[in-house]
């Protein structure tokens, strides 16, 4: 089993996907700028399918191989916008000699759409400012997203006021077959240990939207019936999340507060404010579910 990648090389792969896409939304502004339609996912993809369907497959190639070449970027040292320049336009330079080739074998050479390629610099213009485009998106966003993973960023934490005691609150969070009541996302409970909520349990469910859905599951790490519950959401293979609930009796209710960061994986390296604020609408919906159940129960 290969050994797992580095958080760095994960954001410099993030980092490339992300500048490819860039790369590829600007790059009709550069075949208008330097006066040829060449198109460098289009090397590929031409000769794949055509109309709107190569289109979406220009993205899917383009940050495919960016996350690839940002991955190897970062394991092989590289970090700056200097280098990221060097690095895209050594490895865009074997296309020079291959232009001949092009011209004979491209399809859309062949079939009038492109000038020839070999004939005149547009083309290799076309290609190579849109790798040294992709060198400095690559280097800069890598950079960021280093810096932002330096800091310790706050969980995504919501509250609310409960009107039921907390040990009617506690047992709604014990009965598992309730998680896909109040948890948004879940579409249903697979199966569960019968000892939930304690310390080692695990809980399997299906979480989407629509007939799109995966299997997931999540396990409980510290139970304080009926004050604290800390859970940890597994999400495949992009990593796991930190769920905790704490419960304190306040008001003749029970005010609860939740609060979820990731933990591993991808979705540490994604983590942003406008992440957490997703996290934050999506728990405030959970919440709200929670206390209607607590409520009715009690």
């Amino acid at each position: 089993m290969p050994p797992p990648l580095s958080p760095t090389v994960r954001r410099y792969a993030l980092a490339g996907a992300l500048a490819s896409i860039v790369w590829c939304r600007l790059e009709p502004l550069l075949r208008r700028i330097f006066g040829h339609p060449y198109s460098d996912p289009a090397l590929i993809t031409a000769f794949v399918t055509r109309g709107r369907a190569q289109r979406v497959l220009d993205y899917a190639l383009q940050a495919a191989g960016g996350a690839l070449f940002g991955g190897l970027f970062a394991h092989f040292g590289g970090r700056t916008a200097r280098q990221g320049v060097k690095a895209a336009l050594v490895e865009n330079a074997p296309l020079v000699p291959l232009l001949p080739l092009i011209d004979r074998y491209h399809p859309y050479v062949r079939d009038g759409e492109w000038p020839p390629v070999s004939k005149t610099p547009r083309a290799a213009a076309v290609s190579f400012s849109g790798h040294a485009l992709f060198g400095l998106l690559l280097g800069l966003l890598g950079r960021v997203l280093s810096a932002r993973a330096a800091q310790t960023p706050s969980p995504a934490r919501t509250e609310i006021h409960i009107a039921a005691p907390p040990q009617a609150v506690w047992k709604v969070l014990a009965d598992a077959d309730a998680y896909g009541e109040w948890v948004v996302g879940t579409q249903h409970v697979a199966r569960a240990d019968g000892s939930w909520p304690e310390p080692g349990s695990v809980l399997e469910y299906r979480v989407g939207v629509g007939p799109v859905s995966v299997g997931d599951h999540t396990t409980v790490v510290e139970a304080d019936e009926p004050r604290h519950l800390l859970l940890r959401a597994q999400l495949k293979h992009l990593g796991a999340f930190a769920i905790r609930l704490a419960l304190e009796a306040r008001d003749g209710g029970t005010h609860v507060v939740m609060e979820e960061e990731p933990i591993e994986g991808a979705l540490v390296t994604v983590h942003n404010p406008l992440s957490d604020a997703a996290l934050a609408r999506r728990n405030d919906a959970a919440l709200g579910r929670l206390k209607r159940l607590a409520e009715e129960r009690a």
